[in-house]
């Protein structure tokens, strides 16, 4: 049985919603996943390809990805997240990639994102967008 719930309806051809782990400070999280003493020079910003390089090492899981989305529906403050499963219009529910409670109690601990609830967020970019980009569906 999966830990995920099924998403918030979803009205809009290219809204992409993800469920996992949001967070705010990326450099923040590039440090506690890759180098707790990388300091920013001015205007550098972490590399979050290479710090879901190291998440995807550390919990032996492949199939998450690092995604912006909005933090609320007035699109007003954009976080980051910490994506184990996608959905879109029309998406089967039964489709949904499968977590357990074990797996993302596992992937908060190795990403140091212990007590940070898992849940589904609107992505910042459209589904056209996404593809354009090639980011996996999850």
């Amino acid at each position: 049985m999966s830990a995920i719930p099924a998403p918030p309806p979803i009205h809009d051809d290219q809204i992409v919603q993800y469920f996992g782990f949001p967070f705010k400070d990326d450099s923040a999280f590039y440090r506690a996943n890759v180098d707790p003493s990388w300091v920013p020079q001015e205007g550098e910003e972490p590399d979050l390809e290479e710090a879901l390089y190291h998440i995807k090492r550390a919990t032996g899981f492949d199939h998450m990805n690092l995604v912006s989305v909005w933090s609320d529906e007035r699109k007003g403050d954009i976080d980051f997240l910490l994506a184990v499963a996608s959905a879109e219009k029309g998406t089967d529910t039964k489709r949904i990639a499968k977590w357990t409670e074990e797996q993302l109690k596992f992937i908060a601990e190795k990403t140091n994102l212990n007590g940070v609830q898992p849940r589904w967020m609107r992505s910042l970019w459209v589904l056209e967008d996404l593809r354009g980009m090639n980011v996996p569906e999850l």
